[in-house]
């Protein structure tokens, strides 16, 4: 970590109360959840809490690299992990070291000959099949979150939803 920046779900938050108030005159402004979104891996139930309170605090989508990195449309090749005894995959964060490079330097506004210090992790993921039978999977756990806390839709939970400081 660089030690800049904020928890993502303050800043989540914050940047959808701000966004509220530009909107009159500049129009719809998406706040993106950007990063740290996990699901548990128990028993391959798929419980998108993560997902549910970057919705609830703002955001209109969330990003899932590592939580995608998994699915057999994503890169890399399969392997099994003996420690943990699973199919797992390979996945580099855009700003680690490995992907600067290989193609997000440019991104990241280093070069070749520049000292690169790395923003993204490389790491193994969970295999988690095709995102046909996946994505579904993350939908009707989102409908459920939201069923459960008693709301119809996205944009209801985000007017009613009960946000409380730590």
């Amino acid at each position: 970590e660089l030690g800049t920046g904020r928890a993502q779900a303050s800043a989540v938050f914050d940047c959808a109360k701000e966004v509220k108030k530009l909107e009159p005159k500049y129009g719809f402004l998406p706040i993106i959840a950007d990063g740290g979104i996990k699901i548990p891996d128990l028993a391959e139930i798929q419980k998108p809490g993560d997902i549910t309170k970057a919705l609830a605090l703002g955001a209109q989508t969330a990003m899932m690299g590592s939580l995608l990195a998994g699915l057999d449309e994503s890169p890399g090749e399969k392997e099994f992990d003996y420690e943990k005894n699973r199919m797992v995959k390979k996945y580099r964060g855009m700003g680690s070291l490995e992907a600067m490079e290989r193609r997000s330097a440019v991104r990241y506004a280093v070069d070749k000959t520049k000292i690169r210090i790395a923003e993204g992790i490389v790491t193994k993921v969970p295999y988690r099949g095709s995102g046909y039978d996946f994505i579904p999977k993350l939908i009707i756990g989102l409908k459920q979150s939201l069923q459960k806390q008693g709301f119809k839709n996205i944009k209801e939970l985000q007017e009613e939803a009960d946000i409380r400081p730590i």
